[in-house]
């Protein structure tokens, strides 16, 4: 005898009705205050009396040709006095 009708199946369906309901909420929240952030603080930003310092950037080209030989803007340099030209 089979007592039943066979459907002891678990229900695998989510719920989303709560969900749906925060973010509603959250959403209500969120167009409510956006309104209110606009608000700031006036700053009052001290002046400026001196001028800006101008520094002449000189642009380097520094190749090594197939002799290992290093140039800098077409000048042939020493390895060792490398850094002390890259620096000056």
């Amino acid at each position: 005898m089979a007592i039943g009708s066979g459907s002891d199946r678990l229900m695998s369906d989510i719920n989303v009705t709560p969900f749906v309901d925060v973010m509603l909420v959250l959403l209500i929240i969120f167009m409510v205050t956006a309104p209110m952030m606009v608000q700031g603080v006036d700053v009052s930003l001290p002046e400026v009396t001196a001028q800006p310092i101008e520094t002449e950037q000189e642009h380097l080209t520094i190749t090594i040709d197939q002799q290992q030989i290093v140039y800098i803007n077409d000048l042939p340099v020493e390895i060792t006095t490398l850094g002390e030209k890259l620096m000056a």
